[in-house]
């Protein structure tokens, strides 16, 4: 069992937490104030994370995709200052990306720091020290964390963007999160340190405003009808409505390194479970809907 009794340190008032029934892995999630638009909450979160943040500097972990490139843009709208700190592999591994980051930073005057790493050497020494800490039986989340170690300061990254999936047998979407992916807030909680690497759910706001966006409804609605197991695509377009975004390649950095990731996962996922949280949209939304809340359209929302 973790210790859960750090406050603020993954998430506003802790309202996102994780913890183990037996077997299970399962994750709570705090009920939500009556949301503005998905844009307005992401400027809003990020206000709220200047505030949480204190005197520290905060610090983007600016991997050069879509994801943190929103949160960059967010910080932006809300005038917050930050830099960006981005990891670049050696041999130019991951170049599309680096090359990405040093022209975002460029056009908007932003101070990055890059910092590199030799993937392979990192694989063979330090990245275990990650996984034992926070049970990871993905390679890739530790080269967050050993870049998030390289410096001080409020780290935020762009980990716990929603998942929605389509149950092939129900019909029905759900909610996803693994285990793998919690282990980047387990590195805040093991290290005693106060950041957000989860700025899609830091505040349950967050969560509720990306589900009555227009597009993840429809996707609710019609998801079955179009044979659609996920919501890809939807959330690129909700990006691009709320900002000005590069359109670029989907990629992970990881592409150049497919064999070595490989090695290297199947050792972790021998060591380590990969338990899965699964919740349904309705469940979640009873989790998330305010009390009395009635959305733009009208009605009132009647828990399940």
């Amino acid at each position: 069992m973790l210790n859960l009794n750090f406050k603020n340190l993954i998430s506003h008032k802790d309202h996102y937490t994780y913890d183990y029934d037996d077997q299970s892995y399962i994750v709570k999630i705090g009920k939500s104030s009556p949301p503005q638009s998905f844009k307005t909450e992401a400027i809003n979160t990020a206000k709220q994370i200047y505030q949480n943040a204190g005197n520290q500097p905060i610090m983007i972990s600016l991997s050069g995709g879509i994801d943190s490139e929103f949160i960059c843009n967010s910080f932006l709208e809300a005038k917050i200052p930050f830099s960006v700190i981005h990891a670049k592999f050696k041999n130019n591994l991951n170049e599309y990306d680096t090359r990405y980051v040093k022209k975002f930073c460029n056009k908007h005057d932003i101070k990055n720091y890059i910092f590199e790493i030799d993937i392979e050497q990192f694989f063979e020494n330090k990245m275990f020290e990650y996984a034992d800490l926070t049970t990871c039986s993905s390679p890739q989340f530790p080269v967050h964390m050993h870049l998030w170690d390289s410096f001080d300061g409020f780290i935020v990254a762009g980990h716990g963007d929603p998942i929605f999936l389509r149950d092939v047998n129900t019909s029905d979407f759900y909610f996803q999160i693994q285990e793998k992916e919690d282990s980047v807030f387990r590195y805040f909680v093991e290290k005693n340190r106060q950041g957000c690497p989860g700025f899609y759910v830091y505040r349950p706001e967050m969560l509720l405003s990306y589900l009555l966006e227009p597009e993840i409804m429809k996707l609710f609605l019609f998801g079955k009808n179009a044979k659609l197991l996920n919501q890809k695509g939807q959330k690129e377009r909700i990006y691009h409505k709320c900002f000005d975004l590069e359109k670029r390649l989907e990629a992970t950095g990881f592409e150049l390194m497919n064999d070595l990731d490989q090695k290297y996962r199947n050792m972790l996922s021998k060591k380590y479970a990969n338990r899965q949280y699964k919740v349904s949209i309705g469940k979640l939304i009873d989790m998330l809907w305010p009390e009395n809340f009635i959305n733009h359209t009208g009605a009132k929302y009647i828990p399940c």
